[in-house]
């Protein structure tokens, strides 16, 4: 017993090699066309990174509250009495960027030096 194996023609080949070459440059030039583009989205690293750099500066100033721009969008930070208790305060620190999404911190911080 004999078996025989099909070939396929040299023009079978060319039109599957031309298709396969086809649908690559396609998927490749649209890999392409979306990693270029720019989103300018603030990252959340970014943002929690904006966040500490503007809780530095504000325990510096330390007033009530601040406002920080950058230029994915910009970070509040808001202070007020902690349930009526001497020397506590509510820190509320949110980063809120242009194009949507948003990091909220809240934080006790203790006023008192003893």
């Amino acid at each position: 017993m004999m078996c025989s194996l099909k070939g396929s023609s040299l023009v079978e080949a060319l039109v599957a090699s031309v298709i396969f070459l086809t649908v690559f440059m396609i998927a490749m030039t649209s890999l392409v066309n979306i990693t270029k583009l720019n989103l300018s989205i603030a990252s959340v690293p970014e943002m929690e990174l904006a966040v500490g750099e503007c809780m530095d500066k504000f325990s510096l100033e330390f007033g009530t509250s601040a406002s920080y721009g950058y230029e994915w969008g910009h970070v509040e930070i808001t202070t007020v009495p902690y349930r009526s208790l001497d020397g506590l305060l509510e820190v509320t620190a949110s980063a809120k960027a242009k194009r949507g999404g948003a990091i909220i911190y809240r934080y006790i911080l203790c006023t008192g030096t003893d």
